[in-house]
């Protein structure tokens, strides 16, 4: 299950489980943000956050840094 932290009002992380990363047919290796589904689900995790913790970056640049996690997962700052 998708994993929000406000790791401060600017900084955020989203964590995609091994189920996560199964459902949305993703691997971190397949990762390009050039890739329209890997953008997709960027934006989408995105919104979620918006939408349960607040974190709005409109207005602002993003650097988005993905990093593999223990058991399948991924990490998302």
């Amino acid at each position: 299950m998708l994993k929000l932290e406000l790791l401060a009002p600017e900084k955020l992380r989203i964590i995609f489980d091994a189920e996560d990363m199964t459902r949305l047919d993703i691997t971190y290796s397949a990762l390009d943000y050039k890739n329209k589904k890997t953008r997709k689900i960027f934006w989408e995790a995105i919104e979620i956050a918006k939408k349960e913790i607040g974190f709005d970056p409109v207005g602002s640049k993003l650097l988005i840094e993905a990093f593999p996690e223990k058991g399948g997962g991924l990490s998302l700052y």
